[in-house]
């Protein structure tokens, strides 16, 4: 959507966005090509070789007079897309922070420099791709008061969802447009959610010790209240965008991929609301085992689809995804995403469900691919959930 901008900041006449593609695409292809992702080697010194490169050249632009915010921050994203594939989680979010803090002093650029091409391509491209590592970090981290700028959260609102970057804070439409649109909205959801659940200290800054947390934090209730009535708008919003007449059979095969995992997302922070609106007792938590469960099934057709399915559902809230194309068998093979899919929201059902069934479902699930979803691991995430599991719950035969 950027223009010519789009172009040009992909092509290989920019040589630090051009090796540091290398040395992603070379360490990725190495982990698919090992048996045994777990003794993989970490990187390889071709991947490091060009790397490195990526780094120097960026450097070189950085101090000459061609100067540009789109290269830099592309290249932070692929930068955070290495480290976190060579699981060095700690460079990964070290980078995302430099990368942040760029955005939020870039906002305070000219006018001129904000109408730009260049800067139409950081709006809807990369500010999007930001935030929603903003909000991955915000579910591994116990406290973002460690160099995480909050500003990102006012531009992230005031970008407006339809992708075209215009002034104040806008209200949330009485149905999306696009898949992108949606994403933006659940991404303030998000943003607001994570604001008003304090979560509190423990020893550790891992997302299953805020996830496994028994006692209720202490939040606003009136906040709560109004996510609660936005969540609701926003299944409003969404069902309608799916259910537009003749939309579904259009919609591309990836739309509905995202729809799917927008949908998943929402049901999560949807319990979240509601766990927290009342209580967090045992039998609260199994009043939601309606939405655990869906999030389980809506993830295993993601995970045994190869693609989505076009075919919709008579159900006003129901995968895009049909039970065929779920029955389908699953690829073997090592998956890596930057984003998050479904391993934070089957970690989330393994941790809290109170169904052994579905809660077991969740934790095979997760251990059943070599799957990344940024700095979320699915098979660490689901001995993670066993060991909780056990402790909490007395699960036995567990063992992966």
């Amino acid at each position: 959507r950027g223009g010519d901008w789009s172009s040009d900041v992909c092509s290989s006449d920019l040589p630090a966005i051009r090796h540091a593609i290398v040395a992603l695409g070379s360490l990725h292809e190495n982990l698919q090509a090992c048996d045994n992702i777990a003794h993989a080697p970490s990187t390889t010194i071709y991947s490091l070789q060009h790397y490195n490169k990526a780094v120097l050249h960026l450097q070189r632009q950085l101090s000459s007079s061609q100067q540009s915010i789109a290269v830099t921050l592309t290249c932070c994203l692929l930068f955070i897309c290495f480290e976190a594939l060579q699981r060095d989680y700690v460079t990964a979010l070290t980078q995302l922070k430099k990368g942040l803090n760029i955005l939020c002093n870039w906002k305070t650029a000219g006018r001129t420099a904000l109408l730009s091409p260049e800067a139409r391509f950081v709006r809807e491209n990369l500010l999007p791709l930001y935030v929603h590592l903003d909000i991955q970090a915000t579910t591994v981290l116990e406290s973002r008061g460690l160099g995480f700028p909050s500003d990102i959260r006012k531009l992230a609102s005031s970008s407006g969802g339809g992708g075209g970057g215009g002034g104040g804070e806008s209200k949330l439409p009485p149905r999306f447009t696009s898949t992108h649109e949606a994403r933006h909205w659940l991404d303030i959801l998000l943003y607001r959610l994570y604001d008003t659940v304090v979560v509190k200290p423990t020893t550790t800054t891992t997302a299953a010790a805020a996830a496994a947390a028994d006692a209720s934090p202490q939040t606003d209730h009136l906040a709560l209240a109004q996510l609660d009535a936005m969540s609701r708008d926003w299944a409003t919003a969404f069902t309608a965008y799916l259910h537009a007449p003749l939309h579904l059979a259009t919609l591309p095969r990836s739309s509905l991929r995202a729809s799917t995992i927008l949908q998943i997302h929402h049901t999560v922070a949807q319990i979240m609301i509601g766990t927290r609106l009342s209580s967090t007792d045992d039998a609260l938590y199994a009043s939601f085992h309606p939405s655990f469960k869906a999030i389980t099934t809506l993830c295993a057709s993601l995970i045994r689809s190869s693609s989505p399915s076009s075919s919709s559902s008579s159900s006003s809230f129901s995968s895009p995804l049909t039970a065929a194309a779920a029955e389908r068998p699953r690829r073997s093979t090592f998956r890596f995403s930057l984003d998050m899919g479904v391993v934070p929201p089957l970690f989330y059902v393994a941790i809290n469900c109170r169904d052994a069934v579905v809660r077991r479902e969740a934790i095979a699930l997760l251990a059943e691919e070599p799957r990344r979803e940024g700095i979320w691991d699915g098979r660490v995430s689901a001995e993670v959930a066993r060991e909780h599991a056990r402790v909490k719950y007395a699960d036995v035969g567990l063992g992966g």
